[in-house]
């Protein structure tokens, strides 16, 4: 019946704020969240539709256009690394319509398609499926987090049934929150470890976080 947690400094619940403090300070942290998506996103990306040498499709050419222009190997390598730092992260497709809370509409691929995306940023998540203790049900502190889920699809019949139907972002704009919901399809969800839903992963240094205690 012992808190050995609580006996030895160790904190039950850990915030984005949290894990982020312990990346920027901690060198050994730092390398443990870095490594994995350093490795992943390391050299060049190509992406292709037909594998003839002769045949560049249009889809290609957008597809080539659009990471020239907005570096998207090197945003994805960074909304990777900040998945690893809490239950999941985001990254906001910015589409030139500029409706976030509208569905993000589709196109065919063409020459001129890929413009009508003008930037890709990612944002830090938080939260996670409730913990329980012997004095209460709790959620994962979400302190820190720049994206929020604000509506979850609570509908049985859905094909999205239990995914976010949209979210709050804060972080740049002046009241610090955009003051409406972003559709789900103007996200891309990252969440690394998902273990009871597809939503929230598991922050990379959760399992070691009382390691990297003792170490200090």
């Amino acid at each position: 019946r012992r808190d050995v947690n609580g006996t030895l400094g160790y904190r039950e619940l850990i915030s984005t704020s949290d894990y982020r403090a312990k990346y920027q300070r901690g060198g050994i942290a730092g390398r443990i969240v870095d490594a994995m998506p350093n490795a992943c996103w390391r050299g060049e990306m190509e992406l292709i539709e037909d594998e003839s040498k002769e045949t560049y499709t249009p889809f290609e050419a957008a597809w080539h256009d659009l990471d020239q222009r907005l570096q998207i190997r090197a945003k994805l390598q960074r909304v990777d690394r900040l998945a690893g730092l809490s239950t999941y992260a985001v990254l906001l497709i910015g589409a030139a319509d500029g409706n976030l809370e509208a569905e993000l509409p589709k196109i065919a691929a063409s020459e001129t398609s890929s413009k009508k995306l003008i930037y890709f940023t990612a944002f830090s998540g938080g939260g996670g499926p409730a913990k329980r203790n012997d004095l209460q049900m709790d959620r994962t502190i979400s302190t820190g987090a720049d994206a929020t889920i604000f509506e979850y699809d609570t509908d049985p019949k859905s094909p999205r049934f239990g995914l976010p139907l949209s979210y709050q972002l804060r972080r740049i704009s002046a009241d610090d929150h955009f003051a409406k919901p972003v559709h789900w399809s103007r996200i891309q969800h990252v969440a690394e470890g998902c273990l009871d839903d597809d939503v929230f992963g598991i922050p990379t240094l959760e399992r070691v976080w009382n390691l990297l205690e003792d170490l200090e």
